[in-house]
């Protein structure tokens, strides 16, 4: 039976590679006002890198700022320093998501995310989904990352979690699946965003793999029948 659930966030509840578009926009609008720029330009530009390079190449930012001939440490910090600086009014949830939360009544759930906690914290509060989840942890508050063990184990020590009742929900191949199954946690895959066409690592692949949120709640219920039928058994 499980007991726990830890979900990841980015791309697990929500969008976000459209946040990321929304950052961008604002990106260069924010640095077209500071450098005198046109700014529909300045965002053309950006967005002809990201059409060629994708949403979360490394060197975006760099290879954009060469298209406006600033391609320096100084600007690509101040970059950098803009793009942190987006809070996000209001995003989405992926659709299914208040299905499942309502599904999962009596189940510790746990948010385990990566990235800057202060940005993360932003998405928290614009998506409004903190009331669903008992505890959110933020790695960058550990000073590590997944799949650091160190985070699996901090939930099971600190919130009571057992390995063999606990499930892992994400979409990255390594960091969400490969540090689950170290610890010994089941593990869902969701096929959402960048990641969606990974491969599974080789030596950690999920125990399910699902498209949705709706698809996860539904398996969840089967997954729940079929113990409890067991049970009776």
């Amino acid at each position: 039976m499980i007991k726990t659930i830890v979900f990841d966030l980015d791309n697990t509840l929500y969008d976000f590679d459209e946040y990321l578009r929304s950052a961008y926009r604002f990106l260069a609008r924010e640095f077209a006002l500071k450098k005198g720029l046109d700014p529909q330009q300045t965002e053309n530009k950006l967005f002809e890198q990201v059409l060629q390079r994708g949403l979360t190449h490394d060197f975006l930012f760099n290879e954009w700022l060469a298209t406006l001939d600033l391609n320096d440490k100084i600007n690509l910090r101040e970059a950098i320093s803009i793009f942190h600086t987006f809070r996000p009014q209001v995003l989405t949830p992926f659709e299914g998501f208040e299905e499942l939360m309502k599904s999962l009544d009596g189940v510790q759930k746990i948010v385990l995310s990566d990235g800057r906690a202060s940005t993360q914290r932003k998405k928290l509060e614009a998506l409004g989904i903190q009331k669903h989840f008992e505890e959110i942890v933020l790695s960058d508050e550990h000073q590590t990352a997944k799949p650091d063990q160190a985070l699996f184990k901090l939930i099971e020590h600190e919130f009571g979690a057992e390995s063999h009742t606990t499930l892992m929900v994400g979409d990255h191949p390594d960091k969400d699946i490969l540090g689950a199954k170290k610890a010994g946690w089941q593990t869902v895959r969701i096929l959402h965003g960048a990641h969606k066409n990974f491969d599974d690592h080789p030596e950690a692949k999920p125990d399910h793999r699902v498209t949705s949120l709706t698809e996860l709640m539904n398996w969840l219920i089967d997954e729940k029948s079929t113990g409890s039928r067991g049970t009776s058994r």
